[in-house]
């Protein structure tokens, strides 16, 4: 009798053990069942989106789309290759890094739910774009850029003049004059050359915080924006972007002659017309962007 009770118990232990299993199964299966829905509504919306409606777009990435990359990545995946996805361009422009060292993270719940690349400043992280005439982007005297980022760390000197800085139009080595970049040194700088914009950025608020930055520049005016809200502004600003052959588009760090401007964060999407766009086509864009990347906007 006492034989019979043993080998009850252990069947029992054993349906037990298999009921636990198919739970734990189930649950791993919805929440990857959930997290597909979710990139799948993410695609919709970006396919669905203003933004190749709009004229005179040069560059878009974005990390929700199957052709934003060679190979569909997962989580913690190094990033070789980030590709544009305008559909309007003929001939892709191509973000990459063939050194493993420096090549950004691939993280599914980057900013917020939403898939980002990982920039590491101790990397230090960078991809460098394929093309290297700014006519690719911009025109001399005018663009439009919007930027989805989250800064999560500055661990440079804030007396450096070139602190971490997630965004460059910048030569390899040279003249650096009428170049484009943005810093992040508790200040915003949208920089072409003179008439530069300073956007007071303290870390406080700002690191760790999801953000749409938009950089408008017409012939004679330029304004950053802060998640819809006009931050600061130029009605002067006359100066124009070089378009040397020599400059490239470069994302989380500038490279060895600027050693200290090294990013550390999360960039989500990156938007690029080469003209200044009107206030309805900047809204209509806004409103995209604070739809897939649940950041409102002002």
């Amino acid at each position: 009798m006492k034989k019979n009770l043993k080998a009850f118990s252990l069947i029992e232990l054993s349906i037990v053990i298999l009921i636990i299993g198919i739970l734990v199964a189930g649950v791993t299966q919805s929440s990857r069942l959930i997290s597909q829905m979710r990139l799948t509504s993410l695609r919709n919306l970006t396919r669905s989106s203003v933004v190749p409606t709009i004229q005179n777009l040069t560059l878009w990435l974005e990390t929700t789309m199957p052709e934003s990359f060679e190979v569909e990545p997962s989580n913690g995946d190094r990033i070789a290759k980030w590709i544009d996805i305008n559909p309007t361009n003929i001939q892709k422009n191509i973000f990459s890094q063939s050194n493993t060292t420096y090549q950004p993270i691939y993280q599914s719940n980057g900013i917020g739910d939403v898939p980002a690349i990982k920039f590491d400043h101790l990397a230090p992280s960078q991809l460098i774009g394929s093309m290297s005439s700014g006519s690719n982007f911009f025109s001399s005297n005018q663009s439009t850029i919007f930027f989805v980022f989250i800064f999560t760390s500055n661990s440079f000197s804030k007396s450096t003049a070139h602190t971490p800085t997630p965004f460059y139009w910048f030569p390899a080595s040279g003249d650096a004059r009428n170049s484009f970049h943005i810093f992040h040194n508790q200040q915003c700088i949208y920089d072409f050359g003179v008439n530069r914009l300073v956007f007071n950025t303290p870390d406080s608020t700002y690191s760790g915080v999801k953000k749409i930055f938009t950089f408008v520049k017409r012939p004679t005016y330029a304004e950053i924006r802060d998640n819809g809200n006009i931050a600061t502004s130029n009605s002067s600003a006359t100066a124009t972007i070089n378009l040397s052959s020599s400059y490239d588009l470069r994302l989380g760090w500038v490279g060895s002659e600027y050693n200290q401007a090294r990013f550390s964060g999360f960039i989500g999407e990156i938007i690029i017309y080469s003209r200044g766009l009107k206030a309805d086509e900047i809204s209509d864009i806004e409103k995209y962007l604070s739809r897939k990347w649940s950041i409102k906007i002002l």
